[in-house]
């Protein structure tokens, strides 16, 4: 195999896996966007006090999946630039054209969506956490519903290190 035929194996390859990728992120936002909301209305409903207290991790574990994924896609097009485009001179290729300001900043929409994604699951991160420390003081008295609070601060820390 020559060198051509190697980038553009791997230019096809990591165009696939970006494809995959969004697919994957497709669905992790739709999961995220649905099954969070519906099992807080499930547990309170039927209550189900497992929901109620796992739901402030569900919510972290699906944000963290999401930017997990998201991180993946950056990557993938961080190599095609650097590695493969920059094997064709003379030619702008689309990882490059995105970072250019021409094109209104560096990747400006994938970082707004990313945002918005992450403000949305703060947001139903510190909701779920307020209820499922509401519903601990209430059933199990203030102090359980105290340590649930802390707990699910340090799971919050420990998911921010790992975006970092």
């Amino acid at each position: 195999m020559n060198k051509d035929d190697f980038l553009k194996l791997q230019y096809q390859t990591l165009r696939e896996e970006i494809k995959e990728t969004k697919a994957r992120i497709f669905k992790i936002t739709g999961f995220g966007v649905t099954i969070i909301p519906a099992t807080q209305y499930i547990g309170q409903i039927y209550k189900v006090d497992i929901l109620l207290l796992a739901l402030p991790l569900l919510t972290l574990i699906v944000a963290l999946i999401y930017i997990s994924e998201n991180q993946c896609l950056y990557r993938c097009g961080m190599y095609i630039r650097d590695h493969i485009e920059a094997q064709v001179p003379g030619v702008m290729g689309w990882e490059e054209w995105l970072q250019t300001p021409a094109s209104s900043g560096p990747r400006l929409v994938g970082r707004y969506k990313a945002w918005a994604f992450r403000l949305l699951f703060v947001i139903y991160f510190l909701v779920s956490v307020c209820l499922a420390s509401q519903y601990a003081s209430s059933n199990y008295g203030w102090l359980v519903g105290i340590v649930v609070g802390i707990a699910y601060g340090l799971f919050w820390t420990l998911g921010c290190l790992y975006d970092c």
